[in-house]
């Protein structure tokens, strides 16, 4: 099966992108989601993609750094990467 790449002349792919204005909204939206539905980022960010149909890879350009630290946090807690050291403050 061949992946979706994100394409502007498909029209499900831009009348998603019209939808987010930027990345800010984009993120925005994954916060509210976490929020409002108690979940992970991870489970959100599954979420929104398959609601919007859009790929995993389409998402990650999009995350801003806080959001990715969170997912890190997420990820190393549930031991799919190793714990980062953290200087006590």
């Amino acid at each position: 099966k061949m992946k979706k790449k994100l394409d502007k002349s498909n029209i499900h792919d831009i009348m998603i992108l019209s939808k987010i204005n930027d990345s800010t909204q984009f993120n925005n939206e994954i916060e509210k989601i976490v929020k409002t539905k108690s979940m992970s980022y991870l489970d959100a960010l599954l979420y929104y993609g398959d609601e919007n149909k859009l790929e995993s890879e389409t998402i990650a350009t999009m995350l801003n750094s806080r959001i990715k630290a969170k997912l890190r946090t997420e990820a190393e807690d549930l031991h799919f990467f190793p714990r980062t050291a953290k200087l006590p403050i």
